[in-house]
C-alpha cells in the first residue's frame, strides 16, 4: 500500500503552504518517501502538471519514477467498475470531465492496488464527480496531505532557529521581527500536522 497523490495535492502544496522556497523539506521528503515506496502518483497526474510550465513542472521532469504507469490490466478492470458507477450516477457533462481527468485513473489505480488516495477535494453531491465520492463507491481510503504527513509522523524544522527574543511579537518589535524573519537563511519551514510554522 502507498499514498497516491492527485494533482491538486501537489499544486496546492506548491502554491500555498509548502512552496519550494518556503518548505523545501516537504519536497525532499516526497522524494525520499517515493524511493521507499511510501508515496507515488500516476502518469496522468504528471501529464497534467507538465502543462503548467512552472516550478512544479520542473520538479516533475526530474522525477519520472514518482509517477507510475497505469496501463495495466488491474487498473483497466477497476476503471470499468468505476465507469459503471459514474455513468449511472452523473450526467453526460460530468462524465466527460471526469473520464478525461487524471482523477478517474487515480481512483481506479488506488482500487486495483489497495492504495490510499491523497486529495484536497471534499465530498459533494452535485453535478461534478469528486474524488472522495468515487473513493467511497470503490471502498478506497482517502486522506488529505496533512493527514498523510501526520500518519507518517513527518516534521519539518528550521535549518537555523530564531532567537527567543525574535519569537516574541509585540507592536514595538513587529517590524524588526518581520525583517529578521525575511532575511533568515531558511532552508526548511518548521511545520506541524496542519502545515503552520511553529517558531
Amino acid at each position: 500500500m502507498a499514498y497516491l497523490l492527485d494533482s491538486s495535492t501537489l499544486i496546492d502544496a506548491k502554491n500555498r503552504y509548502y512552496g519550494f522556497g518556503i518548505c523545501p523539506g516537504f519536497w525532499q521528503w516526497l522524494s525520499r518517501a517515493n524511493a521507499d515506496g511510501i508515496v507515488i502518483s500516476i502518469d496522468q497526474v504528471r501529464d497534467e502538471l507538465m502543462q503548467r510550465q512552472d516550478d512544479l513542472t520542473r520538479w516533475c521532469k526530474n522525477r519520472k519514477s514518482f509517477f507510475v504507469d497505469t496501463k495495466d490490466g488491474k487498473t483497466v478492470n477497476s476503471q470499468r467498475i468505476l465507469a459503471g458507477w459514474v455513468t449511472g450516477s452523473y450526467g453526460a457533462a460530468a462524465q466527460s470531465v471526469f473520464f478525461k481527468a487524471a482523477d478517474f485513473t487515480l481512483v481506479a489505480h488506488a482500487h486495483a492496488y489497495n492504495h490510499t488516495a491523497v486529495t484536497g477535494e471534499v465530498a459533494a453531491y452535485g453535478a461534478q464527480v469528486k474524488i472522495p465520492n468515487a473513493c467511497k463507491e470503490m471502498a478506497v481510503p482517502h486522506v488529505t496531505v496533512f493527514q498523510m504527513l501526520s500518519n507518517e509522523r513527518v516534521r519539518f524544522n528550521l535549518a537555523q532557529p530564531l532567537n527567543a527574543k525574535d519569537a516574541i511579537i509585540t507592536p514595538q518589535s513587529l517590524k524588526i521581527s518581520r525583517k529578521k524573519i525575511r532575511t533568515l537563511p531558511i532552508r526548511a519551514a518548521c511545520c506541524e500536522k496542519w502545515g503552520r510554522p511553529t517558531y
